[in-house]
């Protein structure tokens, strides 16, 4: 299946081109990117390096959040654009279910944290049988809490420091939401499902806007 996959919700940017689980092309932004200058500039540069073209793709695949309202904001636009335009079928992944894939082979019992703003923790939970299953839909918590609600027995896996220092089974290093992931996860769900979903944003707060003066 041709896919091209993007994550935006954070500062970091990622896109892949994949054929079923043979990568194409990909870029990855460590750094902090201009989401809405450019994501489109580079899909283009990554469809026309490999010779592909927009109809002949299979699947398009975005991030929903949680993560940034703005970064949220370009992945679904451009999500919504390339359906209407192409017809082509598209799929929205929440994070932290991705993060939890990338790991579903080797654990049972995944938990994720990703650090949002201040002292404020993305959490999820996930057990692992035939499908990832949901336990603890993403929501916004606390490091306390979230220490609490993890046993010593479970996997985490995410961004939060806080919580990476006190818990001992854990993945080795921060999780960059990438691209290749996103494609590999987002593949198998559209598979189980056949169909396009509604294009909808996982916001877990109200973005911050400024008052006029």
């Amino acid at each position: 299946m041709l896919t091209l996959a993007f994550d935006c919700s954070t500062s970091s940017m990622s896109i892949v081109l994949i054929k079923d689980t043979k990568i194409l092309g990909e870029k990855n932004y460590f750094q902090e990117a201009k989401h809405s200058e450019m994501l489109v500039l580079e899909i283009k540069n990554l469809l026309d390096a490999n010779k592909i073209t927009f109809d002949d793709l299979e699947l398009i695949i975005g991030t929903n959040g949680p993560g940034s309202y703005t970064g949220i904001r370009v992945a679904l636009a451009v999500l919504k654009i390339i359906k209407i335009t192409t017809q082509k079928p598209v799929l929205a992944v929440n994070c932290c279910e991705v993060l939890a894939y990338k790991y579903s082979q080797n654990y049972s019992k995944i938990n994720v944290a990703i650090q949002a703003n201040g002292e404020e923790i993305y959490y999820a939970k996930y057990i692992v049988n035939n499908n990832l299953e949901e336990v603890v839909s993403p929501m916004i918590s606390n490091v306390e809490d979230v220490l609490l609600e993890i046993k010593e027995d479970e996997f985490l896996c995410g961004s939060a420091n806080k919580i990476f220092d006190k818990h001992l089974l854990k993945s080795n290093q921060e999780d960059m939401i990438l691209a290749k992931d996103v494609a590999i996860y987002g593949q198998k769900k559209f598979l189980q499902n056949k169909d396009s979903q509604d294009i909808l944003p996982l916001y877990l707060r109200d973005p911050k806007i400024t008052k006029r003066k």
